[in-house]
């Protein structure tokens, strides 16, 4: 999914031809709309029937392929607690002797075993000098032990023979004074097998290597783009992940950083290695989209960020911060740049986390963190016995996703007239403020109500009361007393947005209502 910020041209398909309300869909929802200049501070401040117009802003999260909607049984973890028995007491003893001991020794060991071997080559040959270093001490023991005038050099070295392929000089026509036994020839023969196809597959993983940094010296990265391309200045770990990210995404891309990359690093990604001031001339900055400056030195972010500014002011500038206060200032200063505070952007995750919910993402959207959190509804819940609409309107969040508990099928952007349960999952996106009212589970107050003035038929009057307990959750019964005594007002106040749907389905239904206003 993705977060689309579209500004409308005079020519822009939606322009004069469709209404806010209609641009929410299967695969669609609006966060946020204005005029020019776009400040996100709710999600549902727009007006629903209002026209979309030239020179509007808009803001929705949408799907990137509608075939996800089609996808069944998928699973985030939950962060239910578990609880862990306590170790069992220790019992005296020297440390080595304790089962501790050796389990942490065989947590360290596989630590290591996955850090120093990153694929399978690096593995078959760290387990073939394995195998070669215990066979040559396997056998300098046995030659020792059977040939106690033998020293211990010799033996090493009769073993290390037997290794590379010399068992006919150990053996062949050679009259030894002391008989060998028969076992121990079988071993050596077994252990000059085994030492020459080791020592084969050694070899041949050498060569491998060796051809492989060749290739890896011969290639090279792609040229950089000419044009509505992306400039990101500072490959550190930072760097690398939104790298991959717009990768992803697949926008053009050039990176800029003081070393080169590995080859195996992110190979399709343009780049120019050296001083920034220079590189900046060789990247094509004048026709550049934007222009992203993620290093590890504030400072040197905000001198290159003005460099590329001054250099096409037209490109859009992000720019990295680590100290709250001064990405505040210099947002103040710059209000073309997008100052983006990674420590704000955490201390968000870490608190929405605080609440005991799951988050999963985040993105920062016009001043605020927006946290795409998890939510398992439990029988006690704040949410739990709620329409999606209520906590939609009710604690200014944006469902998304929803998987009931006795379902295995995800719905997307799903109704808001469904009605939420002990057991079912929800995937909402939501601001710290947003989290803080379902915890403490403040709804925003209704306000809007709604007057139902006339059914056209009979029909109208059953699909009419039907239609009001779907939207306004009301019970049945009272629904089909208010069908039968038209006129009458909706004893349940409602959300805006919640009021003006039940008006326009209600119209689909041929019953005329109307909404009033509470200001």
């Amino acid at each position: 999914m993705r977060v689309v910020r579209r500004p409308l041209q005079v020519n822009d398909s939606w322009s004069y031809r469709r209404q806010f309300y209609d641009l929410n869909s299967r695969t669609r929802r609006m966060l946020s709309c204005g005029t020019n200049s776009l400040g996100v501070q709710s999600f549902h401040t727009w007006e629903p029937d209002a026209m979309v117009c030239p020179g509007d802003t808009l803001i929705y999260v949408e799907m990137l392929d509608n075939s996800i909607a089609a996808q069944t049984g998928y699973e985030v973890s939950s962060l239910a607690a578990t609880t862990t028995p306590p170790p069992p007491a220790l019992a005296a003893g020297p440390s080595w002797l304790q089962p501790r001991f050796w389990q942490a020794w065989q947590g360290g060991l596989q630590q290591w075993w996955q850090a120093n071997t990153q694929d399978q080559s690096q593995r078959v040959a760290m387990l073939c000098a394995i195998a070669v270093v215990l066979l040559g001490a396997v056998g300098t023991l046995l030659y020792r032990l059977n040939y106690p005038g033998v020293s211990v050099l010799d033996a090493f070295h009769t073993s290390a023979s037997l290794l590379l392929g010399g068992y006919g000089d150990v053996f062949g026509g050679v009259k030894i004074a002391d008989p060998i036994p028969n076992w121990l020839k079988l071993f050596s023969l077994g252990m000059a097998l085994a030492g020459t196809a080791l020592v084969g597959v050694l070899y041949a993983l050498l060569t491998g290597v060796l051809l492989s940094s060749r290739f890896q010296f011969m290639a090279q990265r792609p040229r950089s783009p000419e044009q509505g391309h992306i400039v990101l200045i500072g490959l550190g770990r930072m760097g690398l992940r939104v790298a991959a990210f717009l990768q992803e995404l697949k926008h053009p891309l050039i990176g800029i950083g003081r070393t080169e990359l590995a080859t195996n690093v992110l190979p399709t990604m343009p780049m120019v290695v050296g001083d920034v001031a220079d590189a900046l001339t060789r990247v094509n900055l004048a026709t550049a989209k934007s222009v992203i400056v993620v290093t590890d030195d504030e400072m040197v972010n905000l001198e290159v960020g003005l460099m590329a500014h001054a250099a096409n002011p037209t490109a859009g500038l992000v720019i990295r911060m680590d100290d709250q206060l001064f990405s505040d200032n210099l947002g103040q200063l710059l209000p073309y740049a997008k100052v983006i505070c990674t420590s704000a952007l955490a201390a968000a995750a870490f608190a929405g986390a605080a609440f005991g919910e799951n988050i999963l993402n985040l993105f920062h959207l016009d001043q605020q963190t927006v946290l795409v959190t998890e939510y398992h509804i439990e029988v006690h819940d704040t949410l739990q016995g709620l329409l999606l609409s209520e906590v939609a309107y009710g604690y200014d969040v944006v469902p998304i996703l929803y998987e009931a508990a006795t379902e295995k099928s995800l719905r997307w952007m799903p109704s808001d007239d469904l009605r939420l349960h002990g057991g079912d999952r929800l995937v909402v996106l939501a601001t710290i403020e947003g989290l803080q009212r379902i915890e403490r589970g403040e709804l925003i107050p209704r306000t809007w109500q709604v007057w139902v003035e006339k059914a056209s038929t009979p029909e109208s009057t059953f699909s009419g009361a039907t239609v009001i307990t779907r939207i306004s959750g009301c019970n049945l019964q009272v629904s089909r007393r208010i069908m039968e005594q038209l006129p009458a007002a909706l004893p349940t106040l409602l959300y805006k947005h919640q009021a003006r749907r039940l008006v326009r389905e209600l119209g689909k239904a041929q019953v005329s209502a109307q909404c009033i206003d509470p200001g």
